[in-house]
């Protein structure tokens, strides 16, 4: 147990799980997902593969295999979310020990040698030793600092601090992130989405979630010059059980908003209208078919199942407008009709607009061409989560970087001159540091200089005196690597 706790503690192990979950969230990104709401190994998962297959060729199966069509529900990925929640939980929690002991019960003594190593700021003072205790916490207490003072052995140490709290930033972030993870894992659990919902221009079509349905009353879209689209909106009309509940015109990154579901504008294509009728003439179908998919040669394709008649029709729209399409022509369809399971064609034929087709006993009229609009169909019940961990993430980064926690530690000592202050930090210096503590030792009562400069400065320094009067700063000498003096005067 205790191995595997130093393991989840491990900077390197957080490291190792944050960029193989970035792998994999990238593959799922970039790689189409099957929509949430089709289970794996059913009738509508194969149904699904196969309407994904031209775009894959003969990587489908070996995609499929692989789990990256259903990359956010894959076992592997729920386990190395956990995995990370675990290590990120762990380090908190040990974060929070260290940081409140820190923060509520410091050390305020440390060893009196430290102080008498080179890189170490020392000022000498013509005061007495508490004297120049109380004049180091004034000034301390005068730029914000939390200062607390013990006497111990002929000497007293001082401990000070400031934006003790920011510390508990970097605490909150790990809080964040773990808050994000459990939310994101919940959400693929309790969520629900389907990345490709589509409905023709003039068309309604039914959602599966609370009974609703969406009908697409137009569609426009503009174009630049280059032929790339420009704009494209559709005017959405939300119904439950018939009955009108909300409408929109939505945009990309401007969606409808019902009842905690969102409608995003995701993508448009090519629709026909088509018209179906049997042998006494009455219409069996006669709505917009959406050709969302691309068959051989990148021609749009969509298909109508007729559940009565046991006939399925595909309906095939020339490649690229038709420029270069030998086999279906601007203003064109093809039709290909299917009887049962059969997975040979009663007949195939390309037809004009307005012209009918005969086949398994019903007429097949191709009427118009229209537009589909794709939307993005999303309802998340842990959208508060996902804002609550974004807010705490900002918060937390905010605390750390523009509050810096400042921690010193001084040790006031006899002198030959009166009292000898000298100060610390913990850690690596930084030019804040630097500033601060140059800032407080300027700030005593300062006297004639007696100490020697830096070496290469030594011999002209000797006997010069600061005409300000006041403390002498000293930098006692500077080990092999370590930072500058704080104050050299």
């Amino acid at each position: 147990m205790t191995r595997l706790w130093q393991l989840l503690l491990s900077v390197r192990t957080a490291l190792v799980l944050i960029l193989l979950l970035t792998a994999v969230t990238f593959a799922g990104t970039m790689v189409i997902q099957l929509p949430a709401n089709i289970p794996l190994g059913s009738t509508d998962h194969v149904q699904w593969l196969e309407k994904v297959r031209p775009r894959f060729g003969m990587w489908t199966d070996l995609l499929a295999m692989a789990g990256l069509f259903t990359v956010f529900r894959a076992w592997w990925y729920q386990l190395l979310v956990v995995a990370l929640l675990l290590s990120v939980g762990a380090c908190s929690i040990h974060r929070w020990h260290v940081i409140t002991r820190e923060v509520f019960h410091p050390h305020v003594r440390v060893a009196p040698a430290l102080f008498d190593r080179p890189g170490t700021d020392a000022a000498d003072l013509a005061l007495d030793q508490r004297t120049a205790a109380d004049a180091l916490r004034r000034v301390l207490a005068g730029r914000g600092h939390r200062v607390i003072a013990e006497e111990r052995e002929g000497r007293i140490h001082v401990y000070a601090d400031r934006h003790r709290y920011a510390r508990f930033g970097s605490l909150i972030g790990h809080v964040s992130l773990v808050l994000l993870l459990a939310t994101a894992a919940l959400g693929s659990r309790v969520g629900w989405s389907d990345d490709g919902f589509v409905v023709p221009e003039g068309s309604t079509r039914e959602l599966a979630l609370d009974g609703l349905s969406v009908q697409v009353t137009s569609f426009a879209a503009e174009y630049y010059p280059t032929g790339q689209p420009k704009d494209f909106r559709s005017d959405l009309v939300i119904l439950s059980n018939g009955q009108e509940v909300s409408r929109k015109t939505i945009r990309v990154n401007d969606p409808l908003d019902h009842n905690g579901i969102r409608f995003y504008q995701s993508f448009f294509g090519p629709a026909a209208y088509l018209r179906v009728t049997d042998a006494a003439g009455r219409v069996v179908f006669e709505d917009g078919v959406a050709l969302a998919w691309r068959a051989e040669g990148e021609r749009p394709v969509g298909s109508v199942r007729l559940p009565e008649q046991d006939v399925t029709a595909y309906v095939i729209a020339p490649s690229a407008g038709g420029k270069g399409d030998a086999l279906i022509s601007p203003g064109e369809m093809r039709l290909e009709i299917y009887r049962g399971r059969s997975e040979t064609p009663v007949r195939m034929e390309t037809v004009a607009q307005g012209e009918d087709l005969w086949a398994a006993g019903l007429t097949f009229t191709f009427v118009r061409e229209k537009q589909f609009t794709g939307l993005r169909v999303a309802r998340d019940p842990t959208v508060p989560l996902i804002w609550l961990g974004s807010s705490l993430l900002v918060i937390g980064v905010t605390a750390v970087l523009c509050f810096p926690t400042r921690r010193l530690w001084a040790l006031v000592r006899p002198s030959a001159t009166g009292s000898r202050v000298a100060i610390l930090t913990v850690g690596r210096r930084d030019v804040g540091q630097t500033e601060e503590i140059a800032a407080i030792l300027s700030g005593l009562p300062r006297l004639e200089r007696t100490s020697p400069r830096s070496a290469d400065r030594g011999a002209r320094a000797a006997g010069r005196e600061d005409r300000r009067g006041g403390a002498e700063v000293e930098h006692l000498g500077r080990a092999s690597g370590s930072p500058a003096s704080a104050v050299e005067r």
